[in-house]
């Protein structure tokens, strides 16, 4: 009897043990993921924003990335536009991720999209019809103070 709760009183510490690693990684991961999402773009994007991100550093990443929140916003919307959904998507997360920090520290939010499509309010894809309803939000827009500061990039179809 004794030697089955030696057995289960190991079982027990492995468990535990295991627990501790994967809550160390998580740990790890929320502390450097801005490099890691930084470090998973495309060399070409990567290139492109260099004048943003000047090294892959997770707090310079966090930073610059944050102080230039709409630049990338800007540069996301040139992806979409370019059909380079990869890319985009990829990015996306970055931007996402900051965008978190960012709307902590700033005034801006992102805009609340209706169905009907207008022009005054929202980019379509060049894909899109001129007229119809909104069936997907591809880039989120960007309001400060109830104004539009960027428009939300849409899917619009008939």
């Amino acid at each position: 009897m004794e030697e089955k709760i030696e057995e289960i009183y190991k079982i027990c510490k492995n468990l535990e043990f295991y627990c501790n690693v994967n809550q160390l990684k998580k740990e790890l991961y929320e502390a450097k993921k801005f490099h890691f999402l930084y470090e998973d773009l495309e060399d070409s994007t990567k290139e492109a924003l260099k004048n943003i991100f000047p090294s892959s550093d997770n707090d310079v990443v966090l930073v610059k990335g944050v102080t230039k929140i709409l630049s990338i916003w800007d540069y996301l919307e040139y992806l979409l536009i370019e059909g380079r959904s990869k890319e985009f998507k990829k990015l996306k997360k970055l931007f996402d991720e900051l965008f978190k920090t960012y709307s902590k520290i700033s005034n801006v939010k992102k805009q609340q999209v209706n169905l009907k499509y207008d022009d005054e309010f929202y980019t379509k894809t060049p894909s899109s019809p001129a007229v119809g309803n909104i069936t997907q939000i591809l880039l989120d827009g960007l309001v400060k103070d109830g104004k539009i500061i960027k428009k939300a990039v849409v899917k619009v179809e008939k």
